[in-house]
């Protein structure tokens, strides 16, 4: 499977398309203006928060092609891969219930055909023959991720809140690696190692949508912990537009992911009201 290198200048022009986009300034200004009047009515609020988080993954794909034989081989052959996330969350408070999340975090992806063949005739490099039995490729993706995502809780039981969280993310991919086997008749040969640049034919800056539920358990005023499953699912072709490629291949990973982490808030500092001076002023 081949993959290809998006150019910059092609990823520059659909940026420079984006912006200039008249009804995406608008939208831009309207939740720019209504962000604004909700920080403005949040007296009292903590504003900011940070924690850490991990998040071990099932990674998967959906695969399509323009040659019928590779689409039904590879999605008859492809298998889960065990993926994760680990990242800083850095949260600005809105009011009690809304927030922004933003934050960097190191994340794996995967993707893994597993195939049966019946006895290919195949002649080594050193001239010996055998047959081709088995097949089991593994390519593994590791990206830099940048999200940003409300979130907004949806119920507060004391201790316990039950949130809703939901967003988008820009994924720049670090690099691959491979870890293949081929099973022949008369010997199984590895493969493994680091993919070096530049890809053949691999999208180097991606665009993720996410979304689920998590629960937040309160520790401390300051301290919570966190568990938050949820889906994330990549909206571009991870293979770029090759026009040698005749099959044209379409590759869209997703993940199912479960969150575990935590979060310190910073507390907002409270100034004494004039009442509040007066009675705490020593009496002579």
């Amino acid at each position: 499977m081949k993959w290809v290198k998006c150019p910059p200048k092609f990823i520059a022009n659909r940026w420079v398309q984006l912006i200039n986009n008249t009804i995406m300034k608008r939208y831009i200004i309207i939740v720019f203006i209504l962000l604004l009047g909700q920080i403005a009515q949040s007296q009292g609020v903590s504003r900011f928060s940070f924690g850490l988080d991990f998040s071990p993954a099932y990674s998967y794909f959906i695969f399509s092609s323009d040659n019928e034989a590779v689409e039904k081989h590879v999605n008859n052959t492809g298998q889960p891969r065990f993926g994760y996330s680990l990242g800083t969350p850095i949260r600005l408070n809105i009011n009690d219930r809304l927030s922004i999340e933003s934050g960097i975090y190191w994340v794996k992806r995967g993707v893994r055909t597993d195939s049966m063949h019946d006895s290919i005739p195949w002649t080594h490099n050193n001239g010996n023959e055998a047959y081709l039995m088995r097949t089991d490729e593994k390519t593994n993706f590791h990206f830099f991720e940048i999200p940003i995502n409300l979130r907004l809780v949806l119920y507060d039981f004391n201790k316990f809140e039950l949130y809703l969280r939901t967003g988008f993310a820009v994924d720049f991919l670090i690099h691959l690696s491979e870890n293949n086997h081929m099973y022949f008749t008369d010997d199984v040969y590895h493969f493994k190692g680091k993919v070096p640049r530049p890809y053949s034919s691999t999208r180097i800056v991606n665009y993720v949508v996410n979304g689920g539920l998590g629960i937040n358990y309160k520790l401390t005023d300051r301290l919570t912990v966190k568990f938050s499953p949820y889906f994330s699912y990549m909206l571009n072709n991870l293979n770029a537009n090759n026009p040698e490629d005749t099959e044209n291949p379409n590759i869209h990973l997703y993940d199912i992911s479960f969150m575990l982490g935590m979060n310190y808030k910073f507390q907002k500092k409270q100034h004494p009201t004039n009442m509040q001076s007066t009675l705490q002023r020593p009496l002579h």
